[in-house]
């Protein structure tokens, strides 16, 4: 979740425990609005003092980019959508979304079961 304030700041948070993920993103003027661009990885701001800016952030579960790229791709490939360079969603097909689960190799052991418990769901007649 991201919140835009009048103490000049935005902040990204933690929906499940309302803690906050780093450190606020700071304006001159009061924030009047902040969203997520729709690959999560970014956040946009505008504020009274004229200016738009577009932060990296990264996802409160995730330590890297490579992990937040995980986590989208996991996303794209269990949902079947996928948003496009030109922000619509597309649906991808059964097939690749089956080739993008096999290119997720699980590092953990839960992360491969998880995955496993994913394949066979989509293994199964629809």
């Amino acid at each position: 979740m991201v919140t835009a304030s009048s103490d000049s700041t935005a902040r990204v948070w933690e929906a499940d425990t309302g803690k906050p993920v780093g450190a606020p993103l700071q304006h001159q003027g009061m924030v009047l609005a902040a969203a997520f661009s729709p690959d999560g990885h970014r956040v946009v701001t505008a504020s009274y003092d004229g200016k738009v800016r577009v932060w990296e952030v990264l996802l409160a579960c995730c330590r890297s980019r490579e992990e937040a790229d995980r986590l989208a791709d996991l996303a794209e490939a269990v949902s079947g959508n996928v948003v496009t360079d030109e922000d619509s969603l597309t649906t991808i097909k059964r097939g690749e979304r089956l080739q993008r689960l096999d290119r997720l190799n699980g590092r953990t052991q839960d992360e491969r079961l998880i995955l496993e418990r994913i394949r066979r769901a989509f293994a199964s007649p629809e």
